[in-house]
């Protein structure tokens, strides 16, 4: 509710500044142009929907976060930060005050795991994932910021922050954002290596880029064997696990599950869908029995 009145606020203020001449009509790019077709197919999907009323306005069980007139105020807000913010340094204030917030709150799921016994941290979430997901953000941002900031104590604060991101990721033990943070960090590999390589070629021109990734290849293959062989019986390494052998993971079995349903429900509505927020209806109507069997613990549908 905060933030629907907020940016109504805004946006009305910003309307009345277009007005005046006083401000910049927002900046067409890609990512708006995308982001306003996604509207118009939310809208035209909340119009076919089979609970309209519920698309347009959200689940109150869910804080009516997943229906079109939150989308609106997405929408509202993206448009009022491209027309406010113009530079890049717009957006680096912006991101350095995130970080900082980051640090708080990571710092206290910090103090959670080692004052308060808190086995999977949420911080001020009230979810692990959610905050696994906020520490991963606020890890890359911190990454970029340190490698663009030239005060030496805020590259410190910059360095200490990401380590905290790191803690709060792994410590959350959430299977999703770990799972995120390895994909990236091995997408990440080949470019930072391939900038490792031109930067010693410049220093030592007779430098053999094949060996040294064969060396790097070896060395990464011999940690990973040592880092499972020593971790092996981690909380985390045997939810991973059992995530791999789908038999020992409920959760895991769960989600494919709930897919196999949607994926049914696609061919009575193939265009527009059934409308957001009402995958309830899918769940009933293609329920599969199998919840009451192999997957006592959980028998319903997660978001």
């Amino acid at each position: 509710v905060y933030f629907d009145v907020l940016v109504e606020v805004m946006f009305l203020v910003y309307v009345w500044l277009l007005i005046k001449g006083k401000i910049n009509p927002p900046k067409l790019s890609l990512i708006g142009a995308a982001f306003f077709v996604f509207i118009v197919v939310s809208a035209l999907a909340t119009i076919f929907s089979v609970e309209p009323a519920k698309s347009f306005w959200g689940t109150p069980a869910r804080s009516l976060a997943g229906g079109l007139f939150m989308y609106l105020h997405y929408f509202a807000f993206f448009a009022i930060l491209t027309g406010v913010f113009e530079k890049k340094e717009d957006y680096l204030k912006i991101l350095k005050f995130f970080t900082f917030i980051g640090f708080a709150i990571g710092f206290y799921g910090i103090f959670e795991k080692l004052f308060l016994g808190v086995e999977r941290i949420d911080s001020l979430f009230g979810n692990p994932i959610y905050f696994g997901i906020f520490s991963l953000f606020v890890l890359f941002l911190d990454i970029y910021l340190l490698s663009a900031e030239k005060i030496r104590n805020l590259r410190i604060f910059y360095l200490v922050a990401a380590l905290i991101a790191i803690g709060g990721v792994y410590l959350s033990l959430s299977r999703g954002p770990l799972l995120g943070l390895g994909i990236a960090i091995f997408l990440f590999s080949p470019f930072l290596i391939s900038e490792l390589f031109k930067k010693i070629k410049t220093i030592y021109p007779k430098f053999n880029a094949k060996i040294a990734l064969a060396v790097i290849v070896f060395f990464m293959a011999l940690f990973a064997i040592g880092s499972y062989q020593l971790f092996k019986d981690n909380y985390m390494v045997r939810r991973f696990e059992s995530l791999l052998r789908l038999s020992g993971d409920s959760s895991a079995l769960n989600r494919l599950a709930s897919w196999n349903i949607a994926i049914e429900a696609v061919g009575d509505r193939p265009i527009l869908g059934w409308g957001q927020e009402n995958f309830n209806l899918v769940y009933y109507k293609y329920y599969d029995p199998q919840f009451l069997s192999n997957l006592s613990d959980e028998i319903w549908f997660d978001r």
